[in-house]
């Protein structure tokens, strides 16, 4: 397939990465064009700003859950029938698996995808030091991928002379600069950048902000330099129905039958409290007979009709403690649903929801479902973080010897972890036990790939076909 497509990276966190791509979204689709986006990496929060822009889902490409045929395959079915995909990095160009390696990093994906990346400087404090500063990422590896820089935080006066040093000396194109501007801040809490819904007026700042990259950006060289890359092909498809509508012709090519008649329907939640969820692992549910509802634990009085399953992401309930407490009714539903024995999968956020008791970042205590006999609380450090391998001890939804993959990232601790699942880091790395899993339910902090292991999910479905209400 013909994919135009570019990667908007750089040297290091905070260097304006998700600020230029929401930027350089805006811009070209006021040119007409038809966007498509990728975050690389398991982060949540950048494709949702992307989303706010495209007013469509954006995608996560991971080299840590999925091999390359996966991700070229995720790229080109998220890409069809658009002109241009962007993918935006994560932390570091360079920075990978346990802070030494390559593995999992921006530089990874742009390889295994063969995407030309455009290098984001923060200008801020550099003058001719910028040069040696972009060669050393230049030159790092062999084939680098980075095509061009763009210059973040420069004032329009210095911008002319930094472009020419770089191109004279690097024989690097450089495709333009943003200003400093504090209407184009994005704040951050905890976990990351502030949800894009916090922020006050954030349609109106990103209109502005493309309204500036369209000024100092060169959009047409970006999309030249887009149309540079090679084609894609991939054996790995999605959503591959078989002809009978009922399994999954996988990656392998056999047939995996899930007799199931109708459409499963799962419910999944989703609104401000609930926010953290991969398209891809939704995507993966569809393809095997899933049917997605999503409701509000927030909004909504009770759990929608007819369902077979429930999913519980991620997100931030402890800011919503009070509302969450509030909706009695939801609170309820949900209790007597997962007490009647309803299959369900719930990570972090959502697996602190269903303890009996949630604090606040401040530790005013809350009331929450209660099916977890245990407290959440926030701590001060970040617990067990990062990439892991989750290796379980009992079966899950019946499946004996799951092992999946995932991440971790939180503050927040519970005095009902559980011991279920072993984790182990990448590399060989330290174990630790997490998690409740049974025929029922797996529950905890761990956030799952689902396609890394489809067992998990086909498990889930045929228990959730069994489930009657």
């Amino acid at each position: 397939m013909k994919l135009p497509r570019v990667m908007i990276a750089a040297g290091a966190s905070g260097s304006g990465k998700t600020l230029i791509t929401c930027g350089v979204l805006k811009a070209m689709m006021k040119k007409g064009l038809s966007m498509t986006s990728f975050k690389c990496g398991p982060d949540y929060i950048d494709p949702m700003f992307h989303r706010q822009i495209l007013g469509t889902k954006s995608g996560n490409l991971d080299s840590f859950f999925a091999e390359k045929e996966q991700l070229n395959g995720f790229l080109i079915e998220g890409s069809r029938n658009h002109d241009l995909a962007i993918l935006e990095g994560v932390m570091g160009y360079y920075d990978g698996i346990g802070g030494v390696t390559d593995q999992a990093s921006s530089f990874e994906l742009a390889n295994i995808t063969d995407t030309p990346t455009i290098f984001v400087v923060n200008g801020k404090g550099m003058s001719l030091s910028i040069v040696p500063y972009i060669k050393g990422f230049l030159e790092f590896k062999e084939e680098s991928q980075i095509k061009g820089v763009i210059i973040n935080q420069i004032s329009p006066m210095m911008y002319p002379k930094l472009k020419a040093l770089i191109e004279s000396e690097l024989s690097l194109k450089v495709y333009g600069y943003l200003p400093k501007n504090d209407t184009f801040a994005l704040e951050s809490r905890y976990l990351g950048l502030t949800l894009p819904e916090e922020i006050i007026d954030v349609k109106y700042r990103l209109e502005l902000l493309g309204d500036q990259v369209e000024q100092t950006i060169d959009l047409d060289g970006i999309l030249e330099l887009a149309h540079s890359a090679g084609d894609l092909t991939s054996d790995f498809h999605p959503e591959v129905h078989h002809p009978s509508g009922n399994g999954l012709k996988d990656d392998l090519g056999d047939i995996n039958q899930i007799s199931v008649g109708e459409k499963i329907k799962i419910a999944v939640a989703r609104d401000a409290a609930f926010s953290f969820v991969y398209e891809e692992n939704l995507e993966i549910l569809k393809s095997l007979g899933a049917q997605i509802i999503e409701f509000s634990p927030l909004a909504d009085r009770q759990l929608p009709k007819g369902i077979k399953g429930i999913i519980f992401p991620g997100g931030y309930p402890e800011l919503h403690a009070q509302e969450l407490h509030q909706n009695h009714s939801m609170r309820r539903s949900i209790k007597k649903c997962l007490e009647d024995g309803i299959p369900f999968m719930a990570e972090c956020g959502g697996f602190l929801y269903l303890h009996e008791e949630l604090k606040t970042p401040d530790g005013v205590p809350y009331s929450m479902i209660g099916f977890v006999k245990g407290c959440g609380y926030k701590e001060a450090k970040l617990g067990p973080f990062g990439y892991a391998t989750f290796t379980s001890s009992k079966p899950i939804f019946g499946v004996e010897g799951i092992k999946i993959k995932g991440h971790e990232y939180h503050y927040y601790r519970s005095t009902a972890c559980g011991v279920d699942l072993q984790g182990e880091k990448p590399g060989g790395g330290r174990t630790y036990v997490t998690g409740h899993v049974s025929r029922q339910y797996v529950m905890g902090f761990p956030h799952l790939a689902y396609y890394s292991n489809r067992e998990l999910v086909k498990g889930f479905l045929e228990r959730c076909a069994e489930y009657e209400s």
